[in-house]
């Protein structure tokens, strides 16, 4: 008989200690979705401060725009932006979208790619194009490109490369002028609304200068974009010159369900032009890191130098014993899974 309440106890022991083990699993899991959630709030207040004006160290400035021959042009209003100098030797121009549909310096992923780039210490400049109001053929806001980057240059401690940065209709002014400034060392095209470029430049090409270019380049677009289909996409990708990175980014891990509404249709979350902002920290960061040879939280250490990396077919994967720059191989994450083409000299 008591061997038998000794076995009772130490099964009731044994309940008790399983329980106490789930307890703590489920404090432990509720204390991390906690943080998660505190630092996703911290990201989104970062970024709406941003969208509210000048923010995190931010000065309102105001500069000439430049023309391709490097003339300053006196006749037109100057170009107002806001910089964040914190003079390091690689800074950034982030150009916003189209002004007719809201496109300004506050535009949303114009302020996530600047609270990025701030928050790891980079210098930053967001213009607002004088034409951003109209359609034309493109060459006042390449002029303002070119003043913003001249005007960089003649601060005291002036960066000693910048990389270019544009959404949507910033995108392809981007395209455009990328390559014929020297101090321009990489450009990212986020969002190109290749579907409506005829129409927004007037039947003018302002990719061909992007394709041709040596320079490292990142494109990316939602599967579900407004404005460009993924097969366009997928055939401009194709005609960039190396090194080049690509990405057509999709949601296939939002299960497809019912809306509350109770309608019966399945939905399924989607990455387009207006949301695209929300996956930038995934491709952006790691394509910095890696083309400039620094993990992306000391990219503020950066002198501005490419740095070369050897050529990989597929997607972005993370090696178990690199560090951040070497973790740029194939894709784990199914944003990107089987939705990547990444050609380049640097993956």
């Amino acid at each position: 008989m008591p061997e038998a309440l000794s076995d009772n106890h130490k099964m009731l022991l044994a309940e008790a200690q399983r329980l106490a083990t789930q307890e703590m699993t489920a404090k432990r899991r509720q204390m991390e979705e906690r943080a998660a959630y505190e630092t996703k709030l911290l990201k989104q207040q970062r970024i709406h401060s941003f969208m509210r004006g000048a923010a995190d160290g931010e000065t309102a400035v105001t500069f000439p725009p430049l023309s391709e021959a490097h003339h300053a042009t006196t006749c037109c209003n100057d170009v107002y932006g806001l910089l964040a100098d914190r003079s390091t030797g690689l800074a950034a121009v982030v150009c916003h979208p189209w002004g007719p549909l809201g496109g300004c310096l506050n535009d949303v992923c114009v302020s996530t790619v600047v609270s990025m780039l701030g928050g790891v210490g980079l210098t930053t400049l967001r213009l607002n194009f004088r034409s951003g109001s109209g359609i034309g053929r493109g060459h006042a806001p390449a002029k303002d490109v070119r003043g913003a980057c001249a005007f960089l240059r003649s601060l005291d401690a002036p960066p000693r490369k910048i990389v270019l940065i544009g959404y949507s209709y910033g995108s392809l002014v981007v395209a455009d002028v990328a390559d014929a400034i020297d101090d321009v060392a990489a450009f990212a095209m986020l969002a190109p609304p290749l579907g409506a470029a005829s129409a927004l430049f007037l039947f003018r090409d302002v990719t061909t200068r992007a394709a041709a270019s040596s320079k490292p380049k990142l494109a990316i677009i939602g599967d579900a974009d407004q404005f460009c289909t993924r097969r366009r996409f997928e055939a401009f990708a194709a005609t960039l010159r190396e090194p080049r990175t690509s990405h057509v980014l999709s949601d296939p891990s939002a299960p497809a369900a019912c809306c509350d509404t109770g309608c019966g249709h399945e939905h399924r979350s989607v990455v387009h032009h207006f949301n695209v902002h929300t996956h930038l920290e995934l491709v952006l960061a790691p394509w910095l890191a890696a083309t400039f040879g620094l993990p992306f939280a000391q990219l503020a250490a950066s002198s501005g130098r490419v740095q070369p990396m050897p050529v990989v077919q597929g997607c972005i994967v993370a090696d178990e014993e690199e560090d951040e720059v070497a973790k740029l191989k194939t894709c784990t994450d199914p944003l990107l899974r089987g939705h990547a083409h990444c050609t380049s000299d640097r993956y």
